[in-house]
């Protein structure tokens, strides 16, 4: 697993693929240093080192927090806007969830059994899911510290739009998770989809799946990683999503619904939103939004919008048979 080096006063680190070098005001004008303040180089790409380190450096860590910016902060290309497994940016919250899928497929029985390791979380039916305990551990491998988990008590999520499929074919769920790694505060929204067991129905449009967040300003907070994990009903991790639009706050994809074996490929998902603070402020309470919908038997396209926390879905040509659902607006005091 990857972990993060330390800073040491001026002086430039190498560990792995990332690079520690003494901070340059020049490179970033905006930034006010405190007691130390290193950026990260990235050395992944050798066609970004030709394009010049300035254009991929980034801020790795900070002795202290500074003063809310003024200058707003672009979404970070290689986390929000990026395919997950491409980002160079650290997130905590994307190893953990890795770590726990990878630990569910190699603890897999045979092909055709249900999944035997169950929690107060998973689905009675024997699918492992990526539960809160199992996130709460692998933070704590990584280092992470004062761990909090506010998981969701609803089980269902609500329905927001039903056009001819059943309204338990699926359930939603959100919860959050805040955590301090390497002295920076991090928030994590993280929404769930978990498909009934005999629901083998796919085709075209692609479906939908969405989170928000609100109350993150730009100005304290950094999106470090956005992401969707899709697997079967056995746990292997399928991977059958598109990322259709990201910004600071939300993201939505496109979800690839095949079937094999009359089983879904898209049986359960598991997408989040991750904010660091890199600046004092900001402190109001925070809130977050999960939705997913299916769609069978129709033809054309969708396009979707998000406007705070609501999702907006319009179809081109035939919808067929849908079915939406959303987990109420989550609210995080985080101060607690």
């Amino acid at each position: 697993m990857r972990r993060v080096a330390r800073c040491a006063s001026g002086v430039a680190r190498s560990e792995g693929r990332r690079t520690f070098a003494p901070y340059d005001r020049g490179a970033f004008p905006n930034l006010t240093p405190s007691r130390e303040m290193y950026v990260l180089i990235n050395i992944t790409r050798s066609k970004r080192l030709a394009a010049g380190v300035a254009a991929a450096a980034s801020i790795a860590c900070l002795g202290g927090l500074t003063a809310p910016s003024t200058a707003t902060q672009p979404v970070p290309k290689n986390s929000a806007l990026s395919d997950p497994g491409t980002e160079d940016i650290y997130s905590p919250m994307a190893e953990a969830v890795d770590a726990v899928i990878a630990a569910n497929e190699t603890e897999r029985p045979p092909q055709g059994r249900l999944q035997a390791r169950l929690t107060d979380e998973d689905d009675p039916d024997g699918k492992v899911l990526v539960s809160d305990a199992d996130l709460r551990g692998e933070l704590e491998a990584q280092g992470a510290t004062s761990i909090r988990i506010v998981p969701d008590p609803e089980t269902d999520g609500e329905i927001l739009d039903e056009r001819g499929l059943p309204s338990d074919l699926f359930t939603v769920r959100g919860s959050w998770a805040s955590y301090i790694q390497d002295r920076k505060q991090y928030i994590a929204f993280y929404g769930r989809w978990n498909y009934r067991n005999d629901v083998i129905g796919s085709g075209n449009p692609d479906d939908i799946a969405g989170i928000a967040v609100k109350n993150f300003s730009s100005a304290c907070w950094r999106n470090t990683h956005s992401g969707l994990r899709t697997q079967d009903q056995e746990g292997r991790r399928t991977n059958l999503r598109t990322r259709y639009d990201a910004n600071h706050a939300n993201t939505t994809w496109k979800v690839q619904d095949d079937a094999s074996g009359f089983q879904l490929l898209t049986d359960v998902g598991f997408a989040w939103i991750e904010m660091r603070r890199d600046a004092l402020g900001c402190d109001r309470d925070k809130q977050g939004k999960f939705f997913h919908e299916h769609n069978q038997g129709g033809n054309g396209s969708w396009t979707v919008g998000v406007n705070a926390l609501a999702f907006n879905v319009e179809y081109n040509g035939d919808p067929g048979m849908t079915l939406r659902k959303a987990t109420a607006i989550k609210y995080f005091d985080y101060s607690e």
